[in-house]
């Protein structure tokens, strides 16, 4: 998200100068939303899983119809669906970008023009941030190559001692005694096992 108010910022537009909506209220969704909330944007959601709507109503965002809440707003798409914002979509937004990323997933309305590297401006007058790539992977760092490191060389590490060992790693359930706090049936305290 910080990405998206980077690109936002060297165009001249602060991430809080407009209302934000993010369809689609999956773990992308979800996360996006609630960096957009820690900025202090105003943000809505679009979803059509009944389930995940009602969690992002739990949440505190108003669920709307993804026309409403594109009107002169910040839309991210966290669908990972090709077509999610459509021309017609785009041309209600203020700003289109893209979290996680699938080829195609916004499309815009006629030719774009080089606003600052890696932010263009449609016929409409539309922002489109890195012209709907993913905008972590493309317009950003990415994951640092430090916690990548760490986490294949864990991996690599538990996958060689379950092949130097295969009778002491085989799957099984665990039992955890004495640290693990337990719930009352009914209750909400936890308390300790003796």
């Amino acid at each position: 998200m910080l990405a998206i108010a980077d690109l936002l910022d060297a165009a001249g537009v602060s991430v809080r100068d407009q209302p934000a909506h993010v369809i689609g209220y999956g773990p992308v969704g979800e996360g996006v939303a609630a960096h957009l909330r820690a900025l202090g944007v105003t943000v809505s959601v679009s979803e059509i899983d009944p389930v995940r709507a009602l969690l992002a109503t739990h949440d505190g965002y108003d669920v709307v119809r993804v026309e409403d809440g594109a009107v002169g707003a910040l839309v991210v798409s966290a669908t990972g669906w090709p077509g999610t914002v459509t021309p017609h979509l785009s041309r209600l937004a203020k700003a289109v970008a893209v979290a996680g990323g699938t080829p195609g997933e916004i499309a815009w309305n006629g030719a774009l023009v080089p606003v600052v590297p890696q932010v263009d401006r449609d016929e409409d007058g539309t922002l489109i941030l890195d012209r709907g790539g993913c905008i972590n992977v493309t317009a950003a760092e990415g994951n640092p190559i430090e916690i990548m490191d760490l986490s294949f060389a864990t991996q690599a590490g538990r996958g060689g001692r379950g092949c130097d060992h295969p009778s002491r790693h085989r799957p099984h359930r665990r039992v955890l005694r004495g640290h693990c706090p337990r719930r009352r049936h009914g209750g909400t305290h936890p308390r300790r096992r003796p």
